[in-house]
């Protein structure tokens, strides 16, 4: 008697193929491409920015970026200022002598005295490249150190040339 199928063999097995879902080491090595790229792309932009950025700042009496703020109410004006290769804050109206005036950036933490012959607080101690730009960090304090303005600005470079 004959069987109505033929007799079984692996062969006749189809190969499956498993299901494969996205190529996460592709997707990795683009994402880290454009990564790469971006940040490469980035840092000249930056640079032309704060370039930019420093030529338009407003300039103070000593070179240095000018903002209004308000210190404890009132409006004023305060000066990043350049003393040659050291920073020092200025402000108009002039703060009491007896103020604490504190700044701090990439070149570390200050608390400036007041200098009576250029009605400056500063200079700093540490030197800091005047031609390049530098967030810094300022509080303002009375004599008994209640502060009276805190804020981040930047200490634009002094800029050499002509820029548009």
């Amino acid at each position: 008697m004959s069987s109505p199928h033929p007799p079984y063999t692996p062969t006749d097995n189809p190969n499956l193929i498993p299901p494969s879902g996205p190529n996460w080491r592709l997707i990795g090595a683009i994402v880290i491409a454009l990564a790469i790229i971006g940040l490469t792309v980035s840092i000249p932009l930056y640079q032309n920015w704060q370039t930019e950025k420093a030529a338009h700042a407003e300039r103070g009496r000593y070179q240095g970026a000018v903002y209004d703020i308000v210190i404890d109410g009132t409006p004023a004006r305060l000066e990043l200022a350049w003393a040659g290769p050291h920073l020092a804050v200025v402000t108009d109206p002039v703060l009491p002598p007896d103020s604490i005036v504190t700044v701090s950036g990439d070149f570390g933490k200050e608390t400036l005295k007041w200098d009576e012959q250029y009605q400056v607080f500063g200079p700093t101690q540490a030197e800091i490249d005047p031609y390049s730009h530098h967030k810094v960090s300022v509080s303002i304090s009375d004599a008994t150190g209640q502060p009276l303005w805190s804020g981040k600005r930047w200490a634009w470079g002094v800029v050499s040339g002509h820029h548009h």
